[in-house]
């Protein structure tokens, strides 16, 4: 049972926040390796675990969620900013885009959690809706994972057949 203070949702919400900003670390990293590249990408992923790590332990000392909060909102900010200033070399990199805007309409959605529990006659809340919406990034991105294939296969292709036949 829980009293009024609220002392076993305290590590639910540590732990919950935890497996987000792992999460968030871990589609960042990604992205680098395949935009960057893999060393890069590999480092990003050391410094962002251990900031998260870092920011868990902030709010627990001083029970203060703004770290953890600015961890989660600049994360999915940067995605997008790397995904715009560095070319892909896969086909479906819109979907990247998508899942940014999917995750700020969510965002947007906990918010507004009772004007939009009212607005739409108590049928259901914006918490609720924004579950909806974190649950189709995963799915997005699956299907960008899935269809896609290098830009420039044929070019390349070309290139080292050519090379091939230039020496014969």
């Amino acid at each position: 049972m829980t009293d009024s203070g609220g002392s076993t949702a305290r590590p639910a919400r540590a732990l919950v926040q935890a497996l987000m900003m792992v999460a968030y670390s871990s589609l960042f990293s990604s992205l680098v390796v395949e935009r960057i590249g893999q060393r890069i990408g590999l480092g990003c992923m050391c410094a962002l675990l251990f900031a998260a790590f870092t920011c868990i332990v902030y709010e627990r000392i001083y029970d203060d969620i703004r770290l953890c909060l600015m961890f989660q909102l600049i994360l999915p900010l940067a995605i997008a900013a790397v995904a715009y200033m560095y070319p892909s070399n896969y086909t479906h990199s819109t979907y990247w885009f998508s899942s940014i805007g999917i995750y700020l309409l969510a965002k947007l959605e906990a918010v507004s959690d009772k004007k939009l529990y009212r607005a739409n006659n108590y049928v259901i809340s914006g918490h609720s809706l924004e579950h909806v919406c974190l649950a189709l990034i995963p799915f997005l991105l699956s299907v960008m994972l899935i269809c896609r294939e290098r830009k420039f296969k044929r070019y390349l292709m070309m290139v080292i057949l050519d090379g091939l036949f230039s020496f014969m």
